[in-house]
């Protein structure tokens, strides 16, 4: 069959039997072939895909040209199922390739070529998806599900591929065949080579990654070497030779023998040597298969059906062996892990046969019952000599109550003691099962016995220490009772008969018919809820949960109950034992520790003090209510790190605190403080002054802190202020003195008498001692404008001769200290040679604040005189003219228009808009001065 091939190899590689060893890895794991791996498989399933082919070409069938076997489909299909999908694609290639020029070197034209490479291409592809979609991705020769799934595969891949190939011939290499015929033809060479091939290849390299034992491998080489020796001499000699038979009589159980006892892929190896040795003889006219009185159409038929029943039988045959082998393994697995089952349970096995009453044990249950060597029982009644005589009566009423019932025998009994009577006494508990056949009649008894003497001894202690247990639970201050598996109580001590005030009638009262139970905000229990119902019920504990009991007077006293579910040897429910601890006591101290508790939260609170504990090594902090509002933490807050407190403290004080306690430690003292500052979490600066006490472990280690920390900053705003204020003073009394020695210098310098000097001197000093009062009234916050003026004219005022205008203005006190200055040598030039010095003359005082809604337009006064005495500008002005001309440009850069009008005086004044005062003074001043 010119071109027939599969090939394609599947990544993923041969099974990888995950489920049995998941260690073994596929041949091929990632996801896509590299190049150099793709173009190797390629060119290596090109060249064997070739060779097979011009082998096969060899033998064709007349008159259609198909080719007898085709080895090369099977070994396509084989690497395609057996190495996975991944190398699909690299295989195809190779078989195309080798197709075209098998056919291309024959007598096929190019168009022959291409249509039969597609087909065999096609064909390994098929075979492989097939196995994979219905058999799985691991496949293996194992399991006879799988290899009748891989003859179907077969069959459907070649059916398919046996078409295409029959349009090939058909339309390229017409002959006189039907097309039935070259289909057939088609479908059974590449059916032969696959099952006759395929097998092998798959076995193979499932045998790379489970490799057999040495002596199945020793065994089936042995085995395959006979009967490929066998096989030569059978088929290789003619028929007239009487030594061939016996070898040819000796190829059927060689097939069956790797079968049997090998891995399947002996089996598919005895398959391929017999095939080829077959396909050998027929192809090149050797032996018995060269008889010239037979057709090669006969001939090549026979030795096809031969070749497909052999296959099928022999892998069939192997299927089935190897599925027996795992069954077999799985039992013994199974008989293993049942006697490390009863080794580990210290269990033995006995039987006994309801008809024949013969008697069977296994050596532990022999030694249980003290049975002598080579004298174990073989009847029931040698079996009960091995009974105490006490308890022999109890042993055969519970087989009777067995067979009546049709339950499973279990009973407990003693040993009858050895000879002498000097053994210990051996409990036994028997257990058994009745075997019963098809119609229900029981035919063996089935069971196992386990020395129970220790239990037994464990509960005769129980039983004798459980009259002290009561006695010592009567003595508890807590009240203690048992109730059995109904809920009645079987005993209490008289702590819970003080409890409830009542005495119950043991065996018939509940708790319920007592007392009844609320929860602690004193909503009333419903009976299923209960803690001791849940616990006898549900069999689940629930411990430190408050209730309150309240009795049959009315009375409610808060309570614990602790409440366990008591448990027989099987694990069922048989009642509850219950503490119940009274706590009226405790919750009288609760409730005043609470109070303590909140008084002292208060007053750290108010106090600002908070307390602080941790272990040097490790970072978390417990801290009280004090210490988190303190430091501005969330309400509630228990619990913090030294890592937070680090990015709480100033930046500026961290290296310092730390450096300090450092210290500390290392000098080993017991106390250590130290002041600092906190930023808070709205940027908010606190100082806090720490006291912290440290304890320190036997070899001299640091322990632990504990501290307090309390809030000083009112106390360092304080000093602050302090310090401001008096630096302050110390600038103002300086000020004040220099300036009271300017005047009295200036004064003085005008030449005037002691009387003049002295009136001068006293109206200056005296105008300086009102604005200072009028400051300090106000805390120097500035001072009033209209109150400034209206100061310094009241001296000489009659009611009608001032008048005084303007909006509300405060100055700062330097302004308005200097202002006063300025407005007292005004008003005293008026008094003694202006408008005031004469009945009808009068002063008018007028203030703007420059511009409506002009924040920085300058303060403008003007003072204008009227109905006074005629005014000139003096020739030689003395000091006041100065202080009116000089001091508000000096001191506050404002400006002095000062005229001598024929009318009166007229002084315009200029103020700076920033001497204006807000009423408050800025940090780091003092009364809102500079």
């Amino acid at each position: 069959m010119d071109g027939a091939s599969d090939s394609a190899l599947r990544s993923g590689a041969v099974p990888d039997r995950s489920q049995t060893q998941p260690q073994h890895r596929t041949l091929v794991e990632a996801p896509f072939l590299k190049s150099w791996i793709f173009i190797g498989l390629a060119v290596a399933v090109g060249v064997a895909y070739f060779l097979a082919a011009r082998l096969s070409l060899a033998l064709v069938t007349a008159p259609d040209g198909v080719a007898a076997f085709w080895p090369a489909a099977g070994l396509s299909s084989g690497i395609m199922i057996a190495l996975g999908s991944t190398a699909r694609v690299p295989v195809a290639i190779g078989v195309m390739a080798a197709t075209v020029v098998a056919n291309l070197t024959g007598d096929r034209n190019s168009q022959a070529a291409i249509l039969f490479a597609l087909c065999n291409a096609g064909e390994a592809l098929l075979m492989a998806w097939l196995v994979e979609r219905f058999l799985g991705p691991v496949f293996g020769l194992d399991s006879f599900r799988r290899v009748l799934g891989f003859f179907l595969a077969t069959g459907l891949a070649t059916a398919i591929s046996g078409i295409g190939g029959t349009a090939g011939f058909a339309l390229f290499h017409p002959s006189q065949t039907t097309i039935l015929t070259t289909w057939l033809n088609w479908v059974a060479s590449d059916a032969i080579g696959i099952v006759a091939v395929a097998p092998l290849i798959i076995g193979l390299i499932h045998s790379m990654r489970d490799r057999p034992s040495l002596p199945e491998l020793a065994e089936g080489v042995l085995i395959l070497a006979v009967l490929a020796v066998a096989s030569v001499i059978g088929f290789g000699s003619r028929m007239d030779h009487w030594f061939t038979v016996l070898p040819f009589a000796l190829i059927l159980p060689l097939l069956i023998w790797p079968a049997a006892r090998c891995p399947p892929v002996f089996a598919a190896a005895a398959v391929f040597i017999l095939g080829l040795v077959i396909v050998w003889t027929l192809t090149f006219g050797i032996g018995r298969l060269a008889e010239p009185s037979v057709s090669v159409a006969n001939r090549t038929l026979a030795v096809q059906v031969a070749l497909l029943g052999t296959s099928i039988c022999a892998l069939v045959l192997a299927a089935l062996f190897a599925e027996r082998r795992r069954q077999e393994a799985a039992l013994t697995e199974s008989s293993d892990r049942l006697q490390l089952a009863l080794a580990a349970g210290e269990l033995g096995v006995w039987s006994l046969d309801l008809k024949t009453a013969h008697f069977q044990c296994d050596r532990r249950h022999s030694q249980i019952h003290r049975h002598p060597p080579g004298a174990e029982p073989r009847t029931p009644r040698e079996a009960m000599a091995f009974v105490h005589p006490d308890d022999k009566s109890g042993l055969e009423t519970a087989y009777a109550a067995s067979q009546i019932a049709g339950e499973n025998y279990k009973v407990e009994y003693r040993v009858a003691p050895a000879a002498g009577g000097l053994s210990d006494e051996r409990w036994v508990a028997l257990e058994g099962t009745i075997v019963r056949s098809g119609d229900g009649e029981g035919t063996r008894l089935l069971g196992v016995s386990r020395d129970i003497t220790a239990r037994k001894q464990i509960e005769d202690g129980l039983q004798k220490s459980e009259s002290a247990s009561r006695e010592l639970l009567g003595a508890l201050p807590a009240a203690i009772y048992v109730t059995d598996a109904a809920g009645h109580i079987i005993y209490c001590n008289q702590s819970a008969v003080d409890l409830w005030k009542a005495m119950p009638i043991l065996g018939k009262d509940k708790l319920s018919d007592l007392a009844q139970f609320r929860h602690a905000n004193g909503a009333l229990v419903q009976q299923a809820d209960g803690q001791a119902e849940i616990a006898l019920e549900r069999g689940r504990i629930v411990h430190g949960q408050e209730a309150i009991i309240e009795r049959k007077d009315g009375s409610r006293v808060p309570i614990i109950p602790y409440p366990t579910p008591l448990h027989d040897a099987r694990g069922a429910i048989v009642g509850v034992i219950n503490m119940t601890v009274d706590i009226s006591e405790r919750k009288k101290a609760e409730l005043a520790l609470a109070e303590r508790n909140a008084q002292f939260a208060l007053a750290a609170k108010a106090a600002l003090v908070g307390s602080h504990a941790y272990d040097l090594d490790e970072d978390h902090m417990q801290v009280d209510q004090g210490y988190a509002a303190l430091h501005g933490l969330p309400e509630g807050t228990t619990e913090t790190t030294r890592t937070e407190w680090r990015l709480r403290a100033h930046p500026e004080d961290v290296h310092r605190v730390n450096a300090s306690r450092a210290q500390a430690l290392l000098e080993k003292r017991g106390e250590h403080g130290i002041e600092y500052r906190i930023v808070r979490s709205g940027g908010e600066v606190r100082w806090i002054e720490s006291r912290s006490f440290m304890s320190y472990k036997s070899d001299g280690q640091p322990q632990r802190v504990l501290g307090i920390n309390i809030d000083i900053t009112e106390r360092k705003r304080a000093e602050e202020q302090l310090r401001v204020l008096v630096a302050e003073l110390d600038h103002r009394v300086k000020n004040a003195l220099a300036t009271v020695s300017a005047v009295v210098s200036r004064t003085q310098d005008a030449g005037r008498d002691a009387g003049d000097f002295v009136a001068a001197l006293h109206g200056r000093v005296q105008s300086m001692a009102r604005t200072h009062q009028l400051l300090s009234g106000r805390l120097w916050n500035g001072v009033p404008l209209s109150e400034l003026i209206d100061r310094e004219l009241t001296p000489y005022a009659t009611g009608t001769n001032t008048d005084i205008d303007g909006p509300e203005i405060t100055l700062s006190a330097k302004a308005g200290q200097a202002l006063s200055m300025v407005l007292h040598e005004l008003a005293t030039n008026a008094a003694k040679h202006g408008a005031l010095s004469v009945r009808d003359g009068r002063v008018s005082v007028r203030w703007r604040c420059g511009l409506c809604g002009d924040a920085g337009a300058p303060i403008g006064i003007e003072w204008q005189e009227t109905g006074g005495p005629s005014v000139r500008d003096p020739n030689t002005p003395g000091y006041g003219m100065e202080v009116i001309r000089d001091l508000i440009p000096y001191e506050l850069g404002g400006a002095v228009d000062l005229a001598f009008d024929s009318d009166g005086l007229r002084c315009r004044l200029e103020i700076p808009a920033e001497w204006q005062s807000n009423g408050t003074r800025s940090p780091g001043t003092l009364n809102g001065a500079a």
